[in-house]
């Protein structure tokens, strides 16, 4: 078994799905010190002479002052106007071990830690290490898998799709947020799925959250809720020899 720190698999879409891969739906971080950018392009763009000189610079150029910069001067870049928003996205450019290194400091910061509240306790913000973000606990499945069995490609792999002349590896993997369980596929269809403030989803076959038991059918692609518990890959066989049964 490899153990991998930060580990993100490949985005594969679903089989009965053409279109391309799934685009990432992400709410705003929990503190402004963590609101990393990742989003989709705008189509206005500004006028040349309303630019920073910054700005103005070629891309490559701009580039490679990006690239000479920390995880938390990205983040705070990409939060100085809408061209920089657009067009820096820190989790691409910034060193993955500086990001590790920034998260794990930024949980710590005091507005993440759990408070005490007359009528519901708040447990807190959470790190992912896949976006690499703090964010709030309702975006955090209480029993989220530990590990995942990938091929050679880095995709997600399930136990029927496996064949014997395939070459999968199995992974452990770190905290990460539904949000990235979705748009990687650790999150699978039909998978139940409990936050840390208690609230209960189901993921119907277009790979959306499904709140339970208020919706218990997708409109899109008709899948109707499960109700059964999450099963994982690696999971322990239901079924125990008899010899190794208790006496």
């Amino acid at each position: 078994m490899v153990v991998i720190s930060g580990f993100v698999p490949h985005n594969r879409p679903a089989k009965p799905r053409k279109s391309k891969l799934l685009k990432q739906t992400v709410s705003p971080a929990a503190g402004s010190e963590t609101a990393a950018a990742a989003v989709e392009p705008r189509s206005e763009v500004p006028a040349p002479e309303q630019l920073c000189l910054l700005a103005r610079l070629p891309g490559e150029i701009r580039r490679m002052i990006f690239s000479s910069l920390d995880y938390h001067s990205l983040i705070r870049l990409s939060a100085t106007n809408r061209f920089f928003h657009r067009t820096v996205v820190p989790q691409t450019l910034a060193d993955p071990l500086d990001m590790v290194q920034f998260v794990l400091k930024a949980v710590n910061f005091p507005q993440h830690w759990p408070k005490e509240k007359p009528t519901k306790d708040h447990p807190g913000n959470f790190e992912c290490y896949t976006c690499f973000r703090v964010r709030s606990p309702d975006l955090f499945d209480t029993n989220q898998a530990r590990h995942a069995i990938i091929d050679e490609h880095g995709y997600v792999v399930k136990g029927r799709e496996i064949s014997p002349y395939s070459k999968v590896m199995g992974v452990f993997l770190r905290r990460f947020c539904i949000d990235c369980g979705l748009l990687t596929g650790l999150h699978a269809p039909a998978d139940s799925l409990t936050t840390r403030t208690g609230l209960e989803f189901w993921v119907c076959k277009c790979r959306k959250l499904r709140k339970r038991p208020d919706d218990i059918q997708c409109s899109v692609c008709h899948a109707t809720c499960p109700f059964r518990p999450r099963k994982h890959d690696m999971q322990v066989a239901s079924k125990v020899p008899k010899a190794l049964a208790p006496a």
